[in-house]
């Protein structure tokens, strides 16, 4: 209804029923207006897209898609084996999730060439549970068979192909292992078929995350955050370091977490000076460090974050100092990244230099005093996604949509004080987006956080 119609509907209106209703019957005419534009725009946009495990369901399809064309005439099969474990819950292998989204134990994933004899791109095979037309609508695979009877469907593909990529090591690395089994079954219907390690196509592909992995990288982190918030106020002494990992865990579920992304990093005086230490029945002592280094998994994504914590409340003098030094470091480091130029390699030697330039020194295991880049013992930081030292070769540079940690750290045994601060950062077209920036790390902020504010 354009406003030519509205005002002939409001002047036809006056005339039969006088001025008064004449206002009445403009804001009805307006309201008209307002509602057929609003069905027109629905029309124009459609229905809101499905999701699935946090991603729009067409992210799936893109990735099998440009997975196929990256592989050519090849077959991809992706066959994953159920886990019993009574110490752990289920965890779907990454692939398979990023590739369709499926969580059933024992599925198995074809993705097939054009011209192969089954005449279907993709073929999700599943051993019962859920239905077929379950999981059809769940993941928006048209295809959906019982794994039953697998091998025979597959028979004539694997026979006309040249090359297979399956999921694990091949050849003799993945001769005793679940990869060996699909290689054997493989080569007794085609002897002569090329078999390759898939993941040396995926990883490249999962360095550069999605909007819905973004989004998902974004929860993950703000569970984290949970995590740390609650577990915080009890970082005090006499606890030990087993209990924080609880408060922590606590925060984890609070924030919307379903599992862990890594088991928890926390060490107190000494073991804070251990890079991974599985946290231990060590009572806090006050005035010493505490780092945790934690991550909260959501839909199959982890955040790594890392904040070192005073026991009793407050940053003595020095480790103050050390500590500031660690956040203008990472600061510093934030600043150097330029997307699509800066590599690893350079992110190392730029936080080392950062280091050296320091006024502060320190005494090293024989005394001697030392410059701070020789406390600095560890890589900057790492890709970050389905797993926390995510796929993809270090080599390159920082490609944007990357999600990577920064996480510069100082560990000085002749002080009993280790300390690292970590952050989670997208890789913008024009620099860096800190993901975790809910979460401060100036020392007057984390102090206050210990008091629960």
């Amino acid at each position: 209804m354009d406003l030519g119609i509205r005002d002939r509907v409001a002047m036809t209106a006056a005339s039969i029923f006088g001025p008064h209703t004449r206002r009445r019957m403009q804001i009805a005419a307006a309201v008209c207006c307002l509602i057929v534009a609003a069905a027109g725009l629905l029309r124009a946009v459609g229905p809101p897209e499905p999701t699935l495990l946090g991603q729009a369901r067409s992210e799936f399809a893109d990735r099998r898609a440009r997975l196929r064309e990256t592989v050519g005439d090849a077959i991809v099969l992706l066959v994953t084996t159920p886990t019993y474990d009574d110490r752990a819950r289920f965890r779907m292998v990454n692939e398979m999730v990023y590739l369709t989204g499926a969580e059933a134990p024992g599925s198995a994933l074809a993705l097939l060439p054009d011209d192969d004899p089954a005449k279907q791109p993709a073929v999700l095979f599943l051993p019962g549970r859920p239905s077929a037309e379950a999981e059809q609508e769940r993941t928006g695979i048209p295809t959906v068979r019982e794994s039953r009877g697998m091998w025979e469907f597959l028979e004539p593909s694997i026979r006309q192909a040249k090359t297979v990529y399956i999921v694990g090591p091949v050849g003799e690395r993945g001769k005793h292992g679940p990869s060996g089994a699909v290689e054997e079954r493989m080569r007794a219907t085609n002897p002569k078929i090329e078999v390759r390690d898939l993941r040396t196509v995926t990883s490249a592909m999962r360095i550069r995350k999605s909007a819905g992995e973004i989004a998902n990288l974004r929860a993950a982190i703000s569970a984290t955050i949970r995590g740390f918030q609650v577990a915080a106020p009890q970082i005090k002494p006499g606890m030990t370091e087993l209990a924080v990992e609880g408060y922590i865990l606590a925060g984890f579920r609070l924030g919307g977490a379903s599992r862990e992304g890594f088991p928890a990093v926390i060490g107190s005086g000494p073991n804070s000076l251990i890079l991974h230490n599985d946290p231990t029945d060590r009572v806090l002592q006050r005035d010493e460090t505490l780092v945790a280094d934690i991550g909260a998994e959501v839909n199959y994504y982890t955040a790594d974050l890392t904040r070192t914590f005073p026991v009793g409340g407050r940053f003595t003098p020095r480790r103050l100092a050390l500590y500031e030094l660690v956040r203008e470091v990472q600061a510093a480091c934030e600043k150097h990244i330029v997307p699509g130029k800066t590599t690893w390699s350079d992110l190392n030697s730029f936080a080392k230099q950062q280091f050296r330039k320091s006024t502060l020194r320190a005494e090293d295991r024989d005394g001697q005093m030392q410059t701070m880049d020789r406390f600095f013992v560890h890589g900057l930081g790492h890709w970050l996604g389905m797993d926390v030292h995510d796929v993809g070769g270090m080599a390159g540079p920082l490609p944007p949509n990357s999600v990577i940690t920064i996480e510069p750290g100082l560990y000085i045994a002749s002080e009993n004080t280790g300390i690292r601060i970590e952050d989670d950062y997208l890789v913008t077209e024009t620099g860096v987006e800190r993901l975790s920036a809910a979460l401060p790390s100036d020392a007057p902020s984390v102090q206050r956080m210990m008091r629960g504010r």
